[in-house]
């Protein structure tokens, strides 16, 4: 049989890395009279794997929206490193000549500030590296040369994983202002992509969608409370997927890498940057020997059990999420005023039971509130469940999700907060199956025969042509044309002639 290889997951780790890093507000913006929120986004990361090591490095774009010194509030973007180190030890049948595939999901989780001085500020953010490398394992079987010998083989079907990404995309956009407008400040600016169709073909993968954009505008000198602007840029992006088919199930996120927002007279420029990643399930059909033995001489096949990775389900998707929080829950008192709300949703189980994929969270809401000229913040959680539709009912051994809210409304309810997000979520789920085969063959001596010219054989319940052939060194098709046999089947056969 010819050499094979399938694909089998190398490292499966979670890294937690703690960043500290200090910042210096510019010049030209007022001190910081209190720090309302820090947003962290991890960039993606540049990736090196060598000999016992994989490394990914990158950006983590932070947004400080603080308080000023003057009474307003104000957005300030800094940028910081990140370096994520882990060592792996590579089994010895790894096919290094077919490459390793290197995949990672780096995001930030709790992010804090620290005020140092009214210009300097700490921030402390943990990064989440969820890592998979995925390689090619050699299937050999070591089988006498020129031997005569019975061979049962059989296919299975293995997991493939596949990885791609696109260059930077720009969009861009303009929002009216009207005439006599008091002068736009733009405090915020959030970008977040939504995927809504994704069509796979050989060897690229075709997305569409639309970035949302919050800005978060206030009208300079009118006292005014800050305003919402949300914006939808369309995208229509061709992703490379090397090995890609039609037939592939594939999942894609992305995100926004780059803003730029310039207040004109009468308009706001808007200029986005994005990138978009592909993941895909496909599939490879592995042929292994279950069984074999030598005609006409003692034999002993070697057994291993091979576990081999399987496609569950990749996919994409978004849903709204309704809730009612008590307004004492959300921190909120009788007076004050809802001014920014953010949802950082993160995935926590994925059950594939009865046949639908369903996954389930919470949601770490991220409140601004102000009353009158004091500000102040609060945090709550909103649990989630999304229903992502039907699945392959299997036992889950490896979960890739990700979510990200693209935006957020909220408004008071009598004593409740309703809000209503709207979530995107991006899943790829695989299994593990296992198969028995036979890896070599020790053969000995001649099977002794009887001096007679005609042997029989009587099948014992369970016994088939496959078992009896073993037994007496004989093919199953020279059992079976001796008998007059069309099948494999025995059912009703007294006696066999050998």
């Amino acid at each position: 049989m010819e050499q094979q290889k399938i694909q089998v997951p190398m490292l499966q780790k979670t890294v937690l890395t703690d960043l500290s890093e200090e910042f210096t507000i510019p010049d030209y913006q007022p001190e910081i009279k209190r720090i309302l929120r820090i947003e962290a986004v991890a960039m993606p990361a540049d990736r090196y794997v060598g000999p016992g090591s994989a490394e990914f490095s990158g950006k983590v774009e932070y947004t400080l929206f603080y308080l000023g010194e003057d009474g307003e509030i104000y957005g300030a973007p800094f940028e910081g490193d990140y370096r994520v180190l882990q060592s792996v030890e590579f089994p010895g049948d790894a096919a290094f000549d077919a490459g390793i595939l290197c995949d990672a999901d780096i995001f930030t989780e709790a992010t804090t500030g620290r005020l140092l001085s009214p210009r300097k500020f700490l921030v402390k953010t943990r990064l989440h590296s969820e890592i998979r490398l995925y390689g090619e394992r050699l299937i050999e079987e070591e089988f006498p040369e020129g031997c005569d010998c019975e061979m049962l083989t059989e296919e299975t079907v293995c997991a493939r994983h596949f990885l791609g990404e696109s260059e930077p995309v720009r969009l861009s956009d303009e929002i009216p202002l009207e005439n006599g407008e008091a002068p736009i400040r733009v405090v915020l600016c959030r970008g977040k992509v939504l995927v809504e169709d994704a069509t796979p073909e050989e060897g690229s993968l075709l997305a569409r969608g639309e970035v949302v954009v919050k800005l978060l505008t206030v009208k300079e000198g009118s006292g005014e409370r800050p305003e919402a602007v949300l914006r939808k840029l369309p995208f229509d992006v061709m992703i490379p997927v090397d090995g890609l088919t039609p037939d592939a199930m594939v999942s894609v996120n992305g995100c926004v890498t780059d803003t730029v927002v310039t207040v004109e007279d009468t308009r706001i420029l808007l200029d986005v940057e994005m990138r978009l990643f592909a993941r895909a399930l496909g599939e490879d059909r592995l042929t292994y020997t279950r069984d074999l033995y030598a005609l006409g001489k003692e034999s002993t096949p070697t057994f291993e059990t091979l576990a081999y990775p399987s496609a569950i389900a990749s996919g994409f998707g978004n849903f709204t999420l309704s809730a009612r929080v008590p307004l004492a829950d959300a921190g909120l008192a009788k007076g004050q005023r809802l001014e920014d709300l953010t949802l950082i949703p993160v995935i926590e189980e994925a059950s594939g039971e009865d046949g639908r994929l369903t996954f389930s969270g919470k949601c770490r809401a991220q409140a601004v509130i102000s009353s009158g000229d004091e500000w102040t913040t609060s945090e709550f959680e909103v649990p989630f469940r999304y229903d992502a539709g039907a699945c392959p009912k299997a036992a889950i051994k490896d979960i890739r999700a990700l979510a990200d809210a693209l935006f957020c409304n909220a408004r008071k309810e009598g004593d409740h907060l309703a809000l209503e997000g709207e979530i995107a979520v991006s899943y790829t789920l695989s299994g593990q199956e296992e198969i028995t085969r036979a890896v070599s063959l020790t053969i000995g001596g001649e099977i002794a025969t009887p001096a007679s010219t005609l042997r029989v054989c009587y099948p014992a319940p369970g016994d088939t042509l496959w078992s009896l052939g073993k037994r007496y060194g004989v093919s199953r098709s020279s059992l079976a044309e001796a008998n007059s046999l069309s099948s494999d089947s025995l059912s009703g056969v007294k006696f066999l002639v050998v």
